[in-house]
């Protein structure tokens, strides 16, 4: 038995190894790999209120026709797994066999445990003592966890109940009473939420909700709206409606209950009104867009009237580059890579000991040209206006016959940003190369004969020992491989300039 589940480890380890092992080096020298601060791996927790999407999916809004106000964002924030599977899976870990539902119901417990994340004292013990814990933020995707293991005791309570060919009595009085409680839960809540005046409850929990840290205006509320005189007013009428239709769902259970208990005929409605439950939910959260709008006319109209391989800083949206096939300096990657980070924060005057997955670029210093950034593009009005930067960039491959071997990082910051140092005659670098490099009487000629996001081919012809500055983020995954013809037997990838790449050739 132990052999068997050893293998089955083995198994999912080889089976996801191209992406696990990848996964593995790449942590080991992105943005987290220094581990998150606390207030950054605390963000994303599931909000104790959002248990109310268990019965109320739309209770904060939805992702379609009413913005969704709650803490967080909905997708990653709904428990929701229709009220017959709750039910269903209640049943299955009250009545379904021994083994199964402890082992279901035990997950249920523990993801939900970690999912709440900061809100129990748990979390905290975990950032601190547990290796790599903090090295990850959004520990509400411990609920998608939870819902396939309260999917699992779902299938073992209508197992259950097709075993005994009969519905328990007890489960349709606790439909039943559900869709009671809920009923009443409405009639409450809609006298609660006409409640306008100072220090009325539900206006103050929505004024809670606006003012915690953890509301995120891309995909919710805008915070103008929160001030609106009606916002919390309509907020609760969509809370009610909601309730109602959990109630109403309840009900509906109940009645088939009933029906199936009259004649097994009636058991599969138990399955079809999950599913109705269920598509009503995801098509009411389908969000859709044109795709016309995340193309920027303007901005390809100066990519294709200059061509060239390098890079663009848009500040209007630094993540539009990818729609029209350029390639940025700056963005939304959480899995970007530390070393190139930590310029960057410091090319704004940030602490690059603290840089964050968002780094604000408020400014193009000469020293962008290392990045190979070229054009800058800002809004003014309705208008997309394009600068030219003064420094241009550097090309993506240049040999370099000087060097300079400074092993500390904040040094090597203060000289790429001096004004004297010319990146095209002179690289930093962070150990000895091996050739050293020498001027030569005649300059050597480099070019790139093949590319993709995996490899470059690169075809080099020097009289003299030079250093190859790639102008690509370096890696340590990176190697280099002799092609027929080369006079060396074997390169070696070196980091340049701190987050370039180099590599010594004879």
């Amino acid at each position: 038995m132990i052999f068997c589940l050893g293998m089955i480890c083995l198994g999912a380890v080889a089976l996801s190894a191209v992406q696990l092992f990848t996964g593995l080096a790449e942590a080991g020298e992105g943005l987290r790999s220094l581990g998150l601060s606390y207030d950054v791996a605390s963000q994303f927790s599931f909000p104790p209120e959002n248990f109310l999407t268990l019965v109320a999916p739309w209770f904060f809004g939805d992702m379609k026709a009413h913005p969704y106000w709650g803490r967080c964002y909905l997708f990653e924030m709904s428990l929701f797994v229709s009220v017959t599977g709750l039910v269903l899976a209640a049943y299955g870990a009250a009545h379904g066999d021994r083994l199964t539902r402890r082992f279901s119901f035990t997950l249920v417990v523990i993801s939900l445990i970690l999912a709440l994340g900061a809100h129990t004292p748990l979390f905290s013990f975990l950032y601190y003592c547990v290796p790599g814990f903090n090295k990850f933020r959004g520990s509400t995707k411990f609920i998608f966890l939870a819902a396939l293991f309260l999917a699992m005791l779902a299938a073992i309570g209508f197992d259950r109940i097709l075993k005994r060919g009969r519905v328990p009595r007890a489960l349709m009085a606790g439909a039943l009473v559900g869709g009671i409680l809920l009923g009443g839960l409405t009639l409450w809540l809609t006298h609660a939420t006409r409640a306008t005046a100072p220090g009325a409850w539900w206006p103050g929990i929505v004024n809670v909700v606006q003012t915690s840290r953890e509301i995120f205006q891309q995909m919710g509320v805008p915070s103008s709206t929160f001030q609106e005189p009606h916002f919390a007013g309509r907020a609760g009428v969509l809370a009610c409606q909601s309730v109602l239709l959990g109630a109403a769902a309840f009900f509906a259970l109940a009645l088939v209950l009933f029906l199936s208990n009259r004649s097994r005929r009636w058991m599969p409605a138990i399955v079809v009104l999950a599913l109705i439950e269920l598509f009503a939910f995801a098509r009411s959260s389908l969000t859709t867009f044109d795709l016309a709008r995340t193309t920027c006319p303007e901005l390809k109209q100066v990519l294709d009237e200059h061509p060239g391989d390098y890079r663009i800083l848009n500040l209007h949206n630094p993540n539009s580059a990818m729609t029209v096939g350029a390639q940025d300096i700056s963005g939304d990657d959480p899995g970007g890579l530390l070393r190139y980070a930590q310029f960057l924060a410091f090319s704004q005057g940030n602490d690059p000991d603290q840089v964050k997955q968002d780094i604000p670029i408020k400014n193009a210093p000469r020293f962008f040209k290392l990045m190979r950034c070229r054009f800058l593009f800002r809004r003014d009005g309705s208008t997309l206006v394009c600068k030219e930067l003064e420094t241009p960039p550097l090309p993506r491959l240049a040999l370099v016959e000087r060097c300079r071997v400074i092993p500390r990082r904040d040094e090597i910051f203060a000289t790429l940003t001096n004004a004297t140092f010319n990146p095209l005659e002179e690289v930093i670098l962070e150990s000895r190369p091996e050739p050293w490099p020498q001027l030569a009487r005649e300059k050597g000629t480099v070019k790139l004969l093949d590319s993709s996001t995996d490899h470059l081919t690169i075809e080099a012809a020097l009289t003299a020992p030079a250093v190859l500055l790639i102008t690509d983020s370096y890696s340590r995954g990176w190697r280099a491989r002799p092609l027929p013809g080369s006079s060396q037997a074997r390169y070696e990838v070196l980091p340049a300039n701190y987050f370039l790449r180099a590599i010594p050739l004879a």
